[in-house]
């Protein structure tokens, strides 16, 4: 029996040695040998991705401001982890972020939300290229324009409802652009709103879902598994033990079902609607039956509505906090509008100087990225920001109730900008109906 101990002691012991010679020599190679050796920034970014996990993860959202913090100390060029540089160079946007040549997603970033269907977490260009292109007709300039109606009575809906509001009742403006990013993109998508703008007091939103999605995601980001976990946890499980994280597990699976719906013809909106009603377009299009099945679309879909409802709604809450704290700016937008003879279309309004604002800083301007892979929402986003700021903000003034620039300031960087996390959001109280 002592002989075997022994022996079995040895290995263990040679395979400890071994291990920590192994990881000595990735070590070494990461902070000396690799070609991304010479580039300035800390050794530990340079010898493992817990650097990065520790500040996406343990500080939620804080890698971006540290990264910032990082050109500051260490230069324009930086590396911030074993396999990746950071440029703080807008001049060189252009030269990375292009239309021409093969662009492969990095497989760290692909993998953030734990599937990879959707085509914005498709890897490979080819692939990337036979997604995008079934959806970017939906997109286009003149689709929008044809949508345009649609957008209009849902931001006149909102406007009603903000009318019904003017007895000094405290409104959550964010929320309340929130429901209505939300109701267009699903009336686009799916041919039926959500009707989030009917909700008392716009409770009924997706913002809670999304922001723990998109919180998960960085955890995600660093363990694949996480979301193949919570895929396969059974509902009445994860409601038991962890409520907070339903709205990961429920969300794809109503995209799904949502999918499976339009493809069996249960919502009747091919007959209903006097738009596109993407999805029910895309189920019925040439594409290889291989990518239209309700897993993959329904990937789609909640790519589509995440992307369609936080980021648009951000900006309008970040609007909405300047447009109430300084009052100069309302006035301005109405002057202007007044003087154009109040147009509502939105390819009219993008053409007024204010709304316009700093043309020279357009290059600049890279919020929906560029490229291949530029953000396929980027016109109906500008539809809705120019349509809801002229309709919205020249009909009424806004008071701010409980509300600071802390409100609006990015504190916690995920798949999208959040403020600190205790916020109230952006809360106000109609002060003048003025239309």
């Amino acid at each position: 029996m002592a002989p075997l101990l022994i022996g079995s002691a040895s290995y263990f012991g040679t395979a400890v040695v071994l291990l920590i010679a192994y990881t000595a020599c990735i070590a070494i190679h990461r902070v000396f040998l690799s070609p991304l050796a010479k580039f300035p920034g800390p050794k530990l970014a340079a010898l493992s991705t817990w650097y990065e996990f520790y500040h996406d993860v343990v500080q939620p959202g804080k890698f971006t401001t540290h990264i910032q913090d990082l050109h500051r100390r260490y230069g324009p060029i930086i590396r911030i982890s074993p396999t990746e540089l950071h440029i703080d160079d807008p001049s060189y946007f252009d030269s990375l972020y292009t239309r021409a040549g093969r662009r492969d997603k990095y497989d760290f970033m692909a993998g953030r939300f734990g599937f990879s269907t959707d085509s914005f977490s498709t890897s490979p260009h080819e692939l990337h290229r036979i997604r995008r292109k079934a959806l970017s007709p939906f997109f286009a300039a003149s689709k929008i324009v044809e949508f345009e109606s649609v957008i209009k009575t849902k931001v006149d809906d909102l406007c009603r409802k903000l009318a019904a509001s003017a007895d000094g009742e405290v409104v959550k403006l964010d929320r309340a652009f929130v429901a209505l990013t939300t109701d267009t993109i699903t009336q686009y998508a799916f041919g039926e709103s959500y009707d989030h703008l009917d909700s008392p007091g716009f409770e009924k939103t997706l913002y809670e879902a999304f922001r723990t999605i998109h919180s998960v995601g960085a955890l995600g980001q660093q363990f694949p598994s996480v979301f193949k976990i919570l895929n396969a946890l059974p509902l009445w499980f994860v409601k038991a033990t962890q409520p907070e994280i339903m709205p990961i597990v429920t969300l794809r699976q109503s995209m799904r079902a949502r999918i499976a719906e339009i493809r069996a013809g249960g919502n009747g909106t091919e007959t209903k609607t006097d738009h596109a009603n993407i999805f029910n377009e895309v189920i019925h299009s040439d594409l290889p039956d291989s990518e239209k099945t309700d897993t993959r679309l329904g990937d789609e879909a909640q790519l589509m509505v995440a992307a369609g409802l936080i980021t648009t709604s951000w900006a309008l809450a970040v609007a909405a906090f300047h447009f109430a704290s300084k009052p100069d700016i309302p006035a301005r937008l109405r002057k202007e509008l007044a003087a154009a003879g109040w147009p509502s279309g939105w390819q009219k309004l993008e053409k007024l100087p204010f709304l316009n604002a700093c043309p020279e800083l357009q290059r600049y301007f890279v919020a929906f990225g560029k490229g291949s892979r530029q953000c396929l929402g980027i016109n109906l986003a500008l539809a809705e920001l120019h349509i809801t700021i002229a309709q919205v903000f020249a009909r009424f003034d806004f008071e701010l109730f409980e509300t600071e620039e802390s409100d609006v300031r990015m504190a916690h960087a995920w798949l999208a900008p959040y403020p600190k996390l205790d916020s109230k959001g952006v809360r106000v109280r109609l002060r003048e109906y003025v239309i």
